[in-house]
């Protein structure tokens, strides 16, 4: 297909999802939906599997690897994925000059990555063997151009490849790396293999962005309007980043890979199944709340607004409230018997976090989105994310693992209320009193049955699951009910 027929296929998409919400949520909310779910799953999948096959400390090495990379790709590469989702089509119409320039931008950026990988590597992984090295390595560069693929895909009105992008690299990493565990058993390099054939496997899917001329002195022009772009936004980015990460990294360096085996165990526990289910709220209603915005202000928005936020405290919440419950017969079940106990610590205050970052950024960073000031975002994430390090640097030491858990709660609810005061400058972003109180209610009657009861096993395990669905669902429905007669009490 011709790029001008490419082009024109895409604008009829965009034309057809501004005036259709239903093709709007087939060809954009639904796919990324799919996306982001399968990659929550796999990630939740290759913690139940891959600490069963590998030991505490190798486990450990392999997560304080994976961090490493995730930190360094936002660090190198967040900021021309971007840019190049933003600005294909508004500063040069010819796709092929486009991809040289993404080429050529990523090449310099890989450069720069591999430097600060030796570093990294120099730092936390000098015990560690070659392999975990060089393919940690290796999986930080593909990773940084599988975010371009993505990017181009999205561009590019190719959401269903995209889609498959997603799926090869987060279920192939799950599926690439218990083969590779078995085929080298209890190796910490084995799942960072399996990671490098996933994302291998994956960009593949895209051939015509990775096969192509790279022009440095052409184009150096469009290079330098993707640093223009793109470079405030990573600021936000790697501030978020660090909030996330460096807590792991910071006890790789201070503990060891045993620590962050455990540690990072509890925090996908906590963490993953929070996103798996609020996320998907925001991702569904942005495309109508941006269009309410722009048509009617924030007086056309505040339903949607409204009604986003019932819904991430009525799920958010119960969600929750479990995690903090009975961690430790959720990680018994779900986790090799070597880090259950460390896990179990970790998830209440990991899960307290979660929520806490999940109001924040799913809802009241739509301050800043909706009035175009997303640079103010960094007003609230950098002093968190500052705040986490010291916090970290200093607790842990003394009182091991579990205070990064601590750190990450508190320095969360510090970015929810820095949120709440700065964005509140921007656009005034409500928060449902009624629904606050309902969900605060019948999540505590939540808490207090789960804890109240012994479940053992996974048969036990499903009926906590039912009967708390259930004490859950009758308490809210009773606060609601209250709720809705106190307004005619107050009239009569």
């Amino acid at each position: 297909m011709s790029n001008r027929r490419a082009g024109d296929r895409w604008a009829g998409s965009r034309a057809i999802r501004t005036l259709d919400p239903r093709a709007l949520f087939r060809a954009s909310a639904l796919p990324f939906a799919i996306a982001n779910s399968t990659a929550a799953v796999a990630a939740i999948g290759s913690v139940i599997l891959f600490t069963r096959l590998l030991s505490p400390s190798n486990y450990g090495v392999y997560a304080s690897a994976f961090a490493a990379v995730l930190l360094l790709q936002n660090l190198a590469f967040f900021w021309l994925q971007s840019a190049a989702l933003r600005l294909h089509g508004k500063v040069d119409s010819d796709d092929r000059h486009f991809s040289a320039a993404m080429r050529a931008s990523f090449l310099i950026s890989a450069i720069f990555a591999s430097l600060v990988w030796v570093g990294v590597a120099a730092w936390l992984f000098a015990a560690s063997s070659v392999a975990v090295v060089l393919l940690g390595w290796m999986l930080l560069v593909l990773r940084g151009w599988l975010s371009l693929v993505n990017a181009w895909n999205r561009s590019h009105g190719h959401v269903w490849r995209y889609v498959a992008t997603e799926l090869a690299s987060s279920a192939g990493a799950l599926l690439f790396g218990a083969g590779a565990i078995w085929m080298l058993p209890n190796d910490a390099s084995a799942p960072l293999l399996g990671a490098v054939a996933a994302v291998v496997l994956a960009t593949l899917l895209t051939p015509e962005l990775l096969f192509g001329p790279v022009r440095m002195h052409t184009s150096s022009a469009q290079m330098r309007a993707f640093w223009h772009y793109g470079a405030p936004l990573a600021l936000v980015s790697l501030a978020t980043t660090l909030l996330a990460l460096s807590d792991r990294l910071l006890l790789a360096g201070l503990l060891g890979p045993v620590a962050v085996g455990g540690y990072s165990v509890g925090y996908a526990l906590a963490e993953r199944p929070l996103n798996l289910v609020l996320q998907p709220i925001g991702l569904a209603s942005k495309p109508a709340l941006f269009k309410a915005f722009e048509t009617g202000g924030i007086a056309a928005a505040r339903p949607i607004l409204e009604r986003d936020a019932n819904w991430l405290m009525l799920l958010g919440f119960p969600a929750a409230a479990t995690l903090i419950a009975v961690p430790h017969r959720i990680a018994t079940i779900l986790v090799g018997t070597d880090m259950a106990a460390m896990a179990a610590e970790v998830m209440p205050w990991v899960a307290l976090g979660t929520l806490f970052s999940c109001l924040a950024v799913l809802h009241f960073a739509l301050a800043f989105q909706l009035s175009k000031n997303t640079a103010w975002a960094i007003a609230a994430i950098a002093p968190a994310a500052a705040a986490n390090i010291v916090a970290n640097l200093l607790l842990i030491p003394r009182y091991g693992f579990v205070a990064a858990a601590w750190s990450t709660a508190a320095c969360y609810a510090l970015v929810l209320v820095l949120m709440i005061l700065i964005g509140r400058r921007h656009v005034h972003v409500p928060l449902p009193v009624g629904a606050l109180l309902r969900a605060t209610a019948s999540s505590l009657a939540l808490f207090a049955f789960l804890t109240s009861s012994g479940w053992e096993g996974v048969s036990g395990l499903v009926q906590m699951v039912v009967g708390g669905a259930v004490v859950y669902c009758t308490a809210l429905a009773l606060t609601t009910a209250m709720g809705s007669r106190l307004p005619r009490a107050a009239a009569d």
